[in-house]
């Protein structure tokens, strides 16, 4: 088997992975979608829980490396011990608009 590398995306609404060949042709890609809460934000047990079946399958399609690609703009809060005690609030989440609209106009105002 030639060699084979992975890539992980984790989108707003789903997560997505391709593996690639050494010639960098697709010979696999497969999305798993996500639930994204009234809130804008998404659970990140579910988010980890895709990220971790996606390694694993493009391991057993002997991926030597994965690449992983985050949207921006996101956060989640931990305590800890490692466990989520917030959702991931992305770009979606009316959560910060009242401090979006008290930011002046450009950078210079």
């Amino acid at each position: 088997m030639s060699a084979r590398y992975g890539c992980i995306d984790v989108g707003t609404t789903s997560v997505k992975l391709a593996v690639y060949d050494e010639d960098l042709n697709v010979v696999h890609f497969e999305a798993v979608d996500t639930h994204v809460g009234e809130d804008g934000s998404h659970d990140p047990n579910q988010l980890l829980s895709c990220v971790r079946h996606l390694i694993l399958k493009a391991k057993e399609l002997g991926a030597k490396s994965v690449g992983l690609a985050a949207y921006r703009a996101s956060m989640v809060a931990w305590n800890s011990g490692g466990q989520p005690v917030s959702g991931v609030l992305t770009w979606l989440s009316p959560k910060s608009a009242h401090t979006y609209r008290r930011l002046p106009p450009t950078s210079d105002s």
